[in-house]
C-alpha cells in the first residue's frame, strides 16, 4: 500500500470505529478489539534494550500488544499505534520483523546528520566519541506500512504534554514544529 492508501485506512478504520480526533489510545484499543471480535489487551513490559520495542501476539479470543514501558509516553503511544497498524492492514504475523526500508524512497527519508544534529546536539568533541544510535530506514514493506500508518494516526491521538526532556525537547519542538502539521 501506499501512503495514500494507508491515509484512507486509517480514516475508514476510526470511523468504523466510531471515533473522532482526539483519540484517546486505550478507547482506540478497545474499540479496535470489540470491531474484530476479541478484546486487545495493552500491556507495558520492560522489554530487553536490545528487543523490539512492541510486540503483537495473541489467540483467537485476545489480542495483546506489548509495549516498552522505559520509554515516555509519547513513545509508547507511537510503539502501540504501530503494532496496532499491523492489525488493522492486516500483516500475517510471521512475516512481522521490524527491520525495513521503504520500498519508495521518495516517500521515506532518512534524517540528516544536521537534523539528528540540531534535535541532540553535536557529537562530543573527545577522541573517537560518537552518538550510539544510526538513523535507519525499514528494509521490509510490512514494517513501512505499519510506521506510515502509526504516524498517521499519532496525528489523531491525544497526547500529554511531556516537560521531561528539558533542552533537547526544546530543540526537537524548535525542530519539528507541530506534528499536526507534518501529512
Amino acid at each position: 500500500m501506499n501512503r495514500r492508501s494507508l491515509h484512507r485506512l486509517a480514516r475508514a478504520t476510526v470511523a468504523a470505529l466510531d471515533l473522532r480526533p482526539p483519540l484517546d489510545i486505550e478507547l482506540l484499543a478497545e474499540r479496535f478489539g470489540a470491531h474484530r471480535g476479541k478484546a486487545l489487551d495493552l500491556v507495558p513490559a520492560d522489554l530487553p534494550v536490545d528487543a523490539a520495542f512492541g510486540i503483537t501476539g495473541g489467540d483467537e479470543y485476545c489480542d495483546v500488544i506489548m509495549y516498552q514501558q522505559q520509554t515516555t509516553r509519547t513513545h509508547q503511544v507511537h510503539i502501540i499505534l504501530h503494532e496496532m497498524a499491523h492489525l488493522i492492514c492486516g500483516h500475517p504475523r510471521l512475516a512481522v520483523n521490524h527491520t525495513f526500508k521503504a520500498p519508495s524512497r521518495d516517500e521515506f527519508h532518512e534524517v540528516s546528520g544536521d537534523m539528528i544534529d540540531l534535535i541532540f546536539g553535536p557529537v562530543p568533541k573527545k577522541p573517537g566519541a560518537v552518538r550510539s544510535g544510526t538513523p535507519t530506514v525499514y528494509d521490509d514493506p510490512i514494517e513501512w506500512e505499519a510506521e506510515t500508518m502509526a504516524t498517521l494516526l499519532m496525528r489523531w491521538v491525544e497526547l500529554p504534554r511531556e516537560t521531561s526532556w528539558g533542552a533537547t525537547n526544546k530543540r526537537l519542538e524548535s525542530a519539528l514544529g507541530d506534528p499536526g502539521v507534518w501529512a
